[in-house]
């Protein structure tokens, strides 16, 4: 793991992130900045720390993305678990919407039938995909431009 010279303060932040993720706590950090200041670093680095006893996805952003919609929320949620299994009406088995989720999702990404879908209902969706994964193990999620 290559050292971060003079990051020291932001390394023990993405620390605390992490300690609150081991204890079970939600945490929320945005790293913001012009280009080449280190902040892709510092998320590697986070990577490579983020033993904390659950999934790590990180989606890393290239230019020719930038015209498709969605195009970080679908790399990033379809690297999270998916259970197909089709019963109790939603498309997880579970009954608790997560798989109608899935299906907004699955059309805001171009995949299934063609509908027209607004921001709010794929937020939604994804929220709920996202915490249909945490309630199974904790998620780090990792987006990079």
């Amino acid at each position: 793991m290559p050292v971060l010279v003079g990051r020291e303060t932001e390394q023990a932040r993405l620390a605390a992130v992490l300690a609150d993720l081991r204890a079970g706590r939600p945490a929320l950090l945005a790293l913001a900045g012009p280009a080449g200041i280190g902040k892709s670093a510092l998320l590697a680095d986070l990577t490579d720390i983020a033993d904390y006893g659950g999934r790590v996805v990180r989606w890393r952003g290239v230019p020719a993305q930038t015209q498709l919609p969605f195009a970080a929320l679908s790399g990033l949620l379809g690297a999270l678990p998916r259970d197909d299994a089709g019963r109790n009406g939603d498309g997880d088995g579970d009954g608790d919407g997560s798989g109608d989720a899935r299906e907004t999702l699955d059309r805001a990404f171009g995949r299934g039938e063609p509908h027209p879908i607004g921001r709010l209902q794929v937020g939604a969706a994804a929220m709920t995909v996202i915490a249909r994964a945490a309630e199974r193990e904790p998620v780090l999620l990792l987006v990079d431009d």
